[in-house]
């Protein structure tokens, strides 16, 4: 099976690693797709981001969800519970949400 069928559940988590090079420290977020139904998991892709901002984590989910073309299967989201993340205005699960427009009338 290549990957999930079905509604998906998007998952994203944001890891510090060290730079290959040097003593930068460089903000990767990892982030895998689960068919919750099927219990399968993806793993869509590992960017690098400018910054740890909610807008930069959803802008980054977004890209890659749209890139993969799941943009329409998208039904729930899973994170941690950072501020980077819950905001009300500038979380990314609120901006990922008008994004896909998930829970929105």
């Amino acid at each position: 099976m290549d990957g999930p069928t079905g509604p998906l559940t998007i998952h994203w988590d944001g890891k510090i690693l060290p730079a290959l090079t040097g003593n930068d420290k460089v903000d990767w977020l990892w982030l895998a797709v689960l068919d919750s139904g099927n219990g399968v998991m993806k793993l869509l892709g590992v960017p690098k981001l400018p910054a740890g901002t909610g807008e930069a984590q959803a802008n980054a989910v977004y890209q890659l969800i749209d890139d993969w073309q799941l943009t329409a299967r998208i039904q729930s989201m899973c994170f941690d519970t950072t501020a980077s993340n819950t905001g009300s205005k500038a979380g990314a699960c609120t901006i990922l949400s008008q994004k896909l427009q998930i829970g929105l009338d």
